[in-house]
């Protein structure tokens, strides 16, 4: 058993308070987005996550998401999902203290779109890469 929460109960869409990496001097405790596939939150060493911030003058973010704090039990402020930031935490950062709460699934499918344009993954991006390959050839 790994220490912390058991490996089946870290969940997609849960919001945490965690380390962020780099210098622990420099940086204070961050509310994070669990963007990990289940299976992945189950069987991996590390969480794949998004930061959030309360600056809610950055909702208008390309890619950001809006997660109001009336929608999550556990918050205190509006909170913005900044989806062009993604990193790995170790999971013994994601015990049972630090979690808040679970963003609802509209918000979360949200999140999936805004990902999927962060990084190249839409409808879009497609286009955008036949029309340079187009203009290539």
């Amino acid at each position: 058993m790994i220490k912390g929460i058991s490996q089946s109960e870290i969940k997609r869409g849960q919001l945490y308070l965690v380390m962020p990496p780099g210098d622990p001097w420099i940086y204070n405790k961050r509310l994070v987005l669990v963007v990990q596939n289940d299976i992945g939150n189950r069987f991996c060493p590390t969480i794949i996550v998004t930061p959030l911030i309360d600056d809610t003058s950055t909702k208008n973010l390309f890619f950001s998401v809006d997660i109001p704090q009336r929608r999550v039990r556990g918050l205190y402020k509006d909170q913005v999902v900044l989806l062009f930031q993604l990193f790995t935490l170790p999971r013994d950062q994601f015990i049972p203290e630090n979690l808040i709460g679970t963003i609802p699934i509209d918000l979360m499918h949200k999140v999936d779109k805004g990902l999927k344009l962060s990084l190249g993954l839409s409808a879009i991006q497609r286009l955008h890469n036949r029309f340079y390959q187009a203009q290539e050839g």
